[in-house]
Order: C-alpha cells, then sequence, then structure tokens
C-alpha cells in the first residue's frame, strides 16, 4: 500500500510559508510518514503521538528525528516555543477545542496553526466509515475551528491518492487497521463502493484532505 506517492500532502504544507527559520511541532505524527518530509525543511522540528507503538516505530526509522509520546490536549513542551504547530490528521482524534486551546500555550508571536483533516466525503474516508464512522469527530472538529481564538485564514483542497496492489490488499489494511469482528456484509458494502474498481491491478483510491491556515486573533 502506497499513500500519497507524490507527496501532494506535504508539499502543499511546505507552500504555506518559508519553513527553514522554524520551529515546528506536529501532532499526530504517527509513524513518522509526514515527519519525514519536514524535517529537513525546518530548524527545529519536534514529532508526537499518543500512540508508544507508533512512537517507537517512528524512532526506528527515522531517528534523527525529535519524536515523543503525547497528546494535543497536554502538551509536554516546557518553556518550548513554536512558529508553527501542524495536526497531522489528529484534530478530530482528540478533544478538539482542548487541543486547540493548548496550542496557544506553545505558540510563539506571529506564530500558525496548521490542520490537515480528512474530507468527510473523501472516497477513502466514506469506505473507512463502514468499519468506523468519524462523520461527527470530523464535523465538531470544524466546529472547534469556527470557534476558537484563531481567525480562519484559508482552506485548501489536496487531492491525494491510496494505491493498492488489488482490492484483497485493500481487505487486508482494512482488517488490520479496524481490529475487530468482520462480517461479509462489510466487504459487500465495500465493493458496492468500489464498483468495477474491485477488478483493478492496482487499486487507486482517491482521498482529499483540507489543509486550514490559523492566526491567533487579535
Amino acid at each position: 500500500m502506497i499513500i500519497d506517492r507524490e507527496n501532494v500532502a506535504v508539499r502543499t504544507i511546505l507552500s504555506c510559508t518559508n519553513f527553514d527559520d522554524l520551529n515546528v511541532l506536529e501532532i499526530g505524527c504517527g509513524d513518522g510518514r509526514i515527519t519525514i518530509g519536514l524535517h529537513k525543511k525546518c530548524k527545529k522540528l519536534v514529532a508526537i503521538d499518543p500512540c508508544k507503538e507508533s512512537i517507537t516505530t517512528a524512532r526506528k526509522k527515522f531517528p534523527e528525528i525529535d519524536f515523543r509520546q503525547g497528546t494535543g490536549e497536554a502538551l509536554d513542551c516546557g518553556n518550548e516555543k513554536f512558529d508553527i504547530v501542524l495536526f497531522s490528521l489528529s484534530l478530530h482524534h482528540q478533544n478538539s477545542c482542548k487541543a486547540l486551546l493548548e496550542t496557544e500555550r506553545v505558540l510563539a508571536h506571529d506564530g500558525y496553526v496548521l490542520t490537515l483533516e480528512p474530507s468527510i466525503d473523501s472516497h477513502i474516508s466514506v469506505i473507512c466509515n463502514i468499519f468506523r464512522d468519524e462523520s461527527n469527530e470530523l464535523m465538531e472538529a470544524m466546529e472547534a475551528i469556527h470557534t476558537s481564538n484563531f481567525d480562519l485564514l484559508s482552506i485548501q483542497q489536496i487531492d491525494t491518492e491510496w494505491i493498492f496492489e488489488d482490492v484483497q490488499e485493500l481487505y487486508a489494511w482494512l482488517h488490520d487497521f479496524f481490529p475487530q469482528k468482520h462480517h461479509p456484509s462489510t466487504i459487500k458494502q465495500v465493493d458496492a463502493l468500489l464498483g468495477e474498481k474491485t477488478s483493478a491491478k492496482p487499486l487507486i483510491i482517491s482521498d482529499t484532505l483540507l489543509l486550514s491556515e490559523l492566526s491567533p486573533r487579535l
């Protein structure tokens, strides 16, 4: 499985500003897929994730990066200040209002917050919703942005692709990512959404992300 082979998301994030002299905090780094694309483009990068296993994997893959276990709701950064705080597909996975409020404490003067979130109607999101529907969480995250102490400067749509060898690899990933009892009916629902793509090799599924840029309200 290949996610965003062309690194469209990272390139769009980097296009928001010149990262060269900036201190960046990434919240929700996972195993470092997005982190590694940002690492050499900024002055300093700290990447956190609540999952111990993900952080362990990320440290092994990219030992040169400062990975820490933590959550956006309670940032353990001491007196560190960051010019950019980036939520990498993670704002909706926590108390969005609390996490945005917490960023104010660590954000440097004239800093920005970037939130990268899945679009509710993205093809891959619709498929994943069969197993765990995150639509409400995504809507709550967007509402938190609009009611926060930040001004929403812009929202960019990012169109990427997930590439699977075939539909069997997609099934395997779904069963691994959603560790729950699966029924034949769920696979039938996936097939119905894929339509003629079920026989495609490789299987390419579109993914739509939304990148929001926020500035502290004066």
